[in-house]
């Protein structure tokens, strides 16, 4: 059942039942705990201070063990005992007792019966000169020393003597050393000095810990005291309605819990209210808030106003973590500063919030992945939004021109500015722009409020520029096949009619032959066979041109890079022996560009170009043919040059026509340069005359942009 008191207060703590502890009693209890910690600590020091005592007793003696030990062994080391007792001629005793002495010690030599029968029993076991050595304490006080004998066998000399004599391994005298142990005690007496005063020391300071110590639990009882009485002055204060709040209502002042209301409680997690009492009052933030609370906590007793709401984490007794949100009012209890800390659980809100912002990340990313513009203005052009994957295409970020005017960004482009201002004034519109070299189907939709006032517009824009490129090529090449179309039959009508020629040449000559095989004329028919072989070889080799023409586009050979230096010396060598025989000079500019193409295909071009050139060289002068380069607007253009009967503007464009020729009289099919165009522009490129006129030759030129490889002396 749930306790109330009456005049609605809150209840009491289940420690106030009882009645609070006295303060004489308690007082009383604190000086019985501690006299008897004060005793004890006593007992533990005086015993610790007996222990280290002993302890420097036995590592005196031990001590003078050790330093009786290692003069004996090393005086015995310089000594070699004959029969008898007396010494050899090693060092003598005199020698050693001296350097003893010096070292505040004693020695004399012993006979083989003064020895200890422990060192008796040590040297015969031992495969050594000398035995071993028996130490042992004589005396009290001030004449307590340490007395250390051992044997020590005969000289080489000796053990022969006894060896004859039939003994082995006799002991032929002894070596005895006696170090004083109060020299040793006297210098030991000042460390146990030191035991007593830092034990002492250590007593003292204990004894003056317990007593602070009782002090401080003294006020604490007494704090306890006071922050009872200042609960129950709360529960005066709210009574019930605080009991009964469904928000959680924590009081504290000076660092501590004076009141915690039920709801309190249940959201941290404790059984009861008076859990709480006493604890600090951040004990249950989470670790990263208590910063930032702290401030909020010392600006509200500095300004004495109460602080806004705050989200933050709590850490429930059962170690769940929860959101809730706080707020924190002053108050004063007991005429002290307090604060009183409302707040209340928003788990679930912020868990739903949480969702809700997945949700939202997740829209945002397909957005933001999506080919598209979404785009929002308010009614003075200034953009609210701005996201999508299209915008890569601007050089921007999501959200990085919010709160930029379209005017300043896109004021250039009038077609898309005119259709945001019919958006603004209320029209839907769409429509296609090109912005940013890209081709947008965008839709501009008005924004409205409830008075359907236009308030800003929005819009999507898609990138179709894919989509107009394939448009455009198909439209390009519809063209380019009415083209072909209208070609061919051009082709179709050129080919029958001079086809046609040939034929009907042949076709004469064959009844001319006929007749003058009857007359027996052997001179005109070897002449009408001369003739029919001549229009037959022209038929084919126009067969032969018309062939090649129609491969252009269709047999494409591996590009690769050529240097057009080396194919202009190449044609020079093919063509070597014509032009001996017209007596035309061929001459080639140094540095020609390099290209990548079809080098073939690039031998013909020349090849075709050069051949022209020679046909239409002025007869009766000096023949030049010039192949060369030189810079153009796009590119390096190459040429080949001539200084023969020249060109006329209005022919400049129908020479490259199929089986146009400018002079019949001068050979050829009409097909060369035809097929020298087909091949330029199946590479990019484009091909054109220059001419002054009849008379001051001809140059042919062609350009292929992009194509050129960078000059080999410059990488």
């Amino acid at each position: 059942m749930t306790e109330t008191r009456e005049n609605g207060a809150p209840p009491r703590a289940k420690n106030e039942a009882a009645g609070p502890l006295r303060p004489a009693a308690a007082m009383v209890r604190v000086r019985r705990y501690a006299s008897l910690l004060a005793a004890g600590w006593i007992s533990v020091v005086l015993l610790s201070l007996v222990w280290n005592i002993r302890q420097q007793s036995k590592e005196v003696h031990d001590f003078a063990v050790l330093q009786a030990r290692r003069r004996f062994e090393t005086k015995r080391s310089a000594l070699v005992i004959r029969a008898g007792g007396r010494e050899d001629t090693t060092l003598p005793i005199s020698h050693i007792a001296a350097v003893l002495a010096s070292e505040g010690a004693t020695g004399r030599l012993l006979p083989t019966e003064e020895l200890p029968p422990g060192a008796l029993r040590a040297v015969n076991k031992s495969e050594g000169s000398n035995g071993g050595t028996v130490c042992r304490f004589s005396g009290i006080g001030e004449k307590e020393e340490v007395i250390c004998a051992g044997a020590v066998r005969g000289s080489p000399k000796c053990a022969r003597c006894h060896a004859a004599a039939g003994e082995t391994g006799t002991v032929v005298g002894g070596l005895e050393v006696r170090v004083p142990v109060a020299p040793i005690r006297a210098l030991v007496r000042r460390h146990i000095r030191s035991f007593y005063v830092s034990h002492a020391a250590v007593g003292l300071v204990g004894l003056l810990g317990i007593f602070a110590g009782a002090g401080r639990f003294a006020r604490g009882v007494r704090e306890r005291e006071r922050l009872e009485r200042a609960r129950g002055e709360i529960d005066r204060r709210y009574g019930i309605l605080v009991e009964t709040s469904p928000l959680g209502i924590i009081a504290h002042s000076a660092g501590k819990i004076v009141f915690a209301n039920r709801e309190a409680a249940r959201l941290i997690g404790a059984n009861d209210p008076d859990e709480l009492i006493g604890l600090p009052s951040l004990s249950f933030l989470h670790p990263s808030y208590r910063d930032v609370v702290a401030k909020r906590v010392n600006a509200i007793y500095d300004a004495n106003e109460p602080a806004p709401l705050l989200e933050e984490k709590f850490v429930r007794t059962d170690g769940r973590i929860i959101d809730v949100e706080v707020a924190g009012i002053p108050i004063e209890i007991e005429g002290r500063p307090a604060v009183q800390v409302v707040f209340r659980d928003i788990t679930n809100r912020k868990e739903t919030e949480r969702k809700l912002e997945e949700i939202r990340g997740r829209l945002r990313s397909v957005i933001e992945r999506a080919p598209v513009i979404l785009w929002a203005l308010d009614r003075d052009g200034v953009f609210t939004l701005s996201e999508g994957d299209g915008l890569k295409h601007f050089g921007l970020k999501p959200g990085e021109i919010v709160g930029r005017s379209i005017w300043d960004l896109f004021g250039e482009h009038h077609d898309t500015i005119e259709m945001v201002k019919r958006a603004l004034r209320g029209e839907e519109v769409s429509g296609d722009s090109e912005v940013a070299g890209r081709v947008w189907d965008s839709s501009y939709i008005p924004i409205r409020d409830e008075g359907e006032n236009v308030t800003g517009m929005s819009g999507i824009s898609f990138d179709v520029t894919d989509r107009k490129n394939i448009e455009k090529e198909r439209e390009a090449l519809i063209t380019e096949l009415e083209t072909k179309n209208a070609e061919l039959e051009r082709f179709t009508y050129t080919v029958s009619h001079d086809l046609k020629s040939p034929l009907i040449t042949i076709r004469g000559y064959i009844d001319l032959l006929a007749r003058d095989i009857e007359s027996d004329d052997r001179g005109k028919v070897a002449a009408d066979i001369d003739f029919i072989a001549g229009a037959a070889g022209r038929m084919k080799r126009l067969l032969d041109e018309l062939l090649e023409l129609s491969r252009i586009g269709r047999t494409v050979n591996p590009e690769e890079d050529v240097d057009f230096g080396g194919l202009a010396s190449d044609v020079a060598r093919l063509l070597e022996g014509r032009l001996h025989e017209e007596r035309v000079s061929l001459r080639i500019e140094p540095a020609l560009p390099r290209f990548r193409c079809d080098k073939t295909r690039m031998f013909e071009v020349l090849q075709n170009l050069v051949d022209n050139a020679i046909r239409f060289s002025a007869f009766g002068a000096e023949r030049v043919v010039t192949i060369g380069a030189r810079a153009g607007d796009d590119g390096p253009v190459c040429f080949v040059k001539d200084n023969g009967i020249g060109i006329e503007a209005r022919y400049r464009e129908k020479i490259f026509d199929l089986f146009e020729q400018l002079d019949p009289a001068r050979g050829g099919t009409g097909v060369g340069l035809a097929l020298t165009k087909k091949i330029i522009e199946a590479h990019g490129g484009t091909i054109w005359v220059e001419s002054e006129g009849t008379g001051h030759g001809s140059t042919f030129c062609f350009a292929l942009p992009g194509r050129e490889l960078p000059d080999e002396g410059k990488r």
